[in-house]
C-alpha cells in the first residue's frame, strides 16, 4: 500500500489514495477531512505519499480559512 502501515490514533488504517491523491473520489472529500483531523501531526518522512497527501490537505485547509477570514473582514 502507498501508505505502508500508517495508522491513525485508535488503530484506524488510512487507505491509500487513488491516482488523484484523495482518499475518496476525484477531489477533497469528507473522508480526507476526517482523516486529516484525526492525525495528531504530519506522517513520518518515510511515509512519502501520506506526507504529500497531508501537506496538500493542510494547504487546502489554510486556503479555506484565509477565504473565510476575508469574507468576515469585508
Amino acid at each position: 500500500s502507498l501508505f505502508g502501515n500508517l495508522l491513525l490514533p485508535g488503530h484506524q488504517q488510512i487507505h491509500p489514495p487513488n491516482l488523484n491523491n484523495y482518499l475518496a473520489g476525484f477531489g477533497p472529500s469528507q473522508a480526507d477531512l476526517r482523516a486529516f483531523r484525526l492525525l495528531p501531526r504530519p506522517p513520518a518522512p518515510q511515509h512519502v505519499h501520506a506526507l504529500r497527501w497531508y501537506r496538500h490537505i493542510s494547504a487546502l485547509q489554510a486556503r479555506r480559512r484565509s477565504f473565510m477570514l476575508s469574507i468576515i473582514l469585508v
